[in-house]
């Protein structure tokens, strides 16, 4: 059995769509939070390990490619 992170971070700016992600992972007992803000979901992975993160491709500030290469910068594991 491999572990879970300790939460899924979901970014989209449809506050909707975050939202139901949330709930469907919640309903199976798996910890998500919904971020629709970039800005907030940085500080977010500043101050904590980002273990999944599910990011919406297409956003009206930004686009998920853009935060998967901040994400690989970021990356603790990263030299």
């Amino acid at each position: 059995m491999s572990a879970q992170p300790d939460s899924i971070c979901i970014l989209d700016d449809d506050a909707s769509v975050g939202n139901s992600i949330v709930q469907l992972l919640d309903s199976d007992g798996i910890k998500a939070q919904s971020f629709k803000d970039a800005e907030v979901f940085f500080t977010h992975a500043r101050n904590h390990a980002v273990s999944v993160a599910v990011l919406d491709v297409w956003m009206r500030e930004t686009s998920g490619l853009q935060e998967q290469a901040w994400l690989r910068d970021v990356s603790p594991t990263r030299k």
